[in-house]
């Protein structure tokens, strides 16, 4: 009895020592301290909500797709160096160490010749994301943490269905918490009538794939003929969204010009994680097209990036 005490303790006293080191890797230091407070004083039960929630990596299979996804798309990002239309602007020594950062951890550069329209009445965005959507004429690709089955949802899943009957390659990935309702309820419809709809980070104890709940894609993406892009706060639901007498504002950026192949490049690695297709065909990747003269540029982060 006396050994096992001895080796309890000597144990727990690792178990705190590794953690100094371990815990406090990419993360805040304010999270840092809380998880080490928990170890510190409940070794075993710290540890295991460590192990449990704790870690904000993605399980192995993803991780390992995105070492490989990374080179296959080296090719395609290579083309905002190369590419007349891509230029890359000056905008002096103020702004060039946050530029630097942002393309290290996101390897984006920072793209002249977009237009940017900021909108924050829901409405006014759908009607715009649903005209565009009904302008289509190659595809239609939208990453959504929310989509809910409500009148905004009706709208957009429409618009969808009916650029689908056209012919149009309509792809939709739904964070498979955020939009579970959704998935269920018309997810179904939306197959039927030509749509490519999948559930990103799918949860289950059982699930080869499955991912940790509290680890989502909040990510708000469209793509529309990879000229035309929506990024930004704005879910696909009504605007009152858990109230009754509150209307939410959400800021949604309207993207036109060679940034939005950038947005598209994050729209296919997130496909591509969920579904194994890397889509590299020429509309995907259309020729840039000089809209304005708003310098832009994209930064993804997320579990998957070893950066974060």
């Amino acid at each position: 009895m006396i050994a096992f005490s001895s080796v309890l303790y000597i144990a727990e006293w690792i178990v705190r020592f590794v953690a100094l080191f371990v815990v406090v890797r990419k993360r805040r230091p304010t999270a840092a301290l809380a998880w080490l407070v928990i170890i510190y004083f409940q070794p075993w039960i710290g540890i295991s909500l460590y192990l449990l929630i704790g870690r904000h990596r993605l399980p192995w299979r993803r991780t390992r797709q995105y070492t490989q996804l990374a080179k296959r798309l080296e090719y395609l990002k290579s083309q905002f160096d190369r590419h007349p239309h891509a230029i890359h602007p000056e905008l002096g020594p103020q702004c060039k160490a946050a530029i630097t950062l942002a393309e290290r951890l996101g390897s984006m550069p920072i793209l002249d010749g977009n237009s940017v329209t900021l909108m924050s009445n829901t409405n006014e965005v759908i009607h715009q994301l649903t005209a565009d959507i009904d302008e289509a004429k190659e595809h239609v690709h939208m990453l959504f943490y929310i989509f809910r089955n409500d009148g905004t949802g009706h709208r957009v899943a429409n618009a969808l269905k009916q650029a689908a009957g056209r012919g149009v390659k309509c792809r939709l990935l739904l964070d498979a918490v955020g939009s579970w309702s959704t998935l269920r309820s018309i997810g179904h419809d939306l197959k039927r009538a030509g749509v490519e709809i999948y559930d990103d980070l799918p949860v289950g104890f059982l699930r080869r794939r499955a991912s940790r709940i509290d680890l989502r894609n909040h990510r708000k993406i469209a793509v529309i003929d990879g000229i035309t892009g929506y990024t930004g706060s704005q879910n696909i639901v009504n605007d009152n969204y858990g109230h009754k007498d509150l209307v939410w504002y959400d800021l949604t950026a309207h993207l036109k010009g060679p940034v939005v192949q950038e947005l598209q490049t994050v729209f296919l690695e997130d496909w591509h994680f969920r579904t194994n297709q890397l889509l590299d065909e020429q509309d995907v990747f259309p020729t840039p097209v000089l809209s304005g003269t708003v310098p832009a540029q994209i930064l993804p982060s997320g579990p998957d990036d070893p950066c974060e």
